[in-house]
């Protein structure tokens, strides 16, 4: 068995590497973690219009009607909440639905932001739902420290 020479391994690579970068596989840069910014849209107009966000990152606030955590097919918890618009002059009824892994919870009628990418269909928790944001960060003006909500209103 022929043993490599590290000076032939490093030859080698090299001239893998400028190859890549002479058929143009290669800019030069590295993104690492980057991401496409979040489309800032309403409750409302996620309802009106879900085929316009199916798949994109959105950043939306509003009210919570309900919350409550969820158990996952392989036993994690995770909170779900259902995010109603908070514009007084909303007559509607619009609301989504927020899944987040992270189990912090909010009181009914709180306000919150929330920051991840909405799907028309989709699996979280392992169970496959319709129409609802996959949060990647929610804000909120009022933790709550007690128990959830009894009704999910989902």
């Amino acid at each position: 068995m022929r043993r490599w020479d590290p000076q032939q391994r490093f030859v080698r690579l090299a001239a893998g590497l400028a190859v890549i970068m002479l058929l143009g596989g290669w800019d030069g840069g590295i993104e690492i973690g980057a991401s496409e910014l979040p489309v800032t849209a309403t409750v409302d107009e996620i309802a009106s219009h879900p085929e316009r966000y199916d798949g994109s990152r959105v950043f939306v606030s509003g009210k919570v009607r309900s919350t409550h955590v969820e158990q996952g097919r392989m036993g994690s918890k995770f909170l779900a909440l259902v995010l109603e618009e908070a514009l007084p002059d909303s007559t509607n009824g619009s609301s989504v639905r927020v899944f987040s892994s992270t189990v912090s919870q909010f009181d009914s009628g709180s306000q919150v932001s929330v920051q991840g990418t909405y799907h028309r269909r989709g699996f979280y928790g392992g169970w496959p739902y319709d129409d609802f944001i996959s949060a990647q960060e929610i804000l909120g003006d009022q933790p709550h420290s007690g128990v959830p909500d009894k009704g999910s209103g989902m």
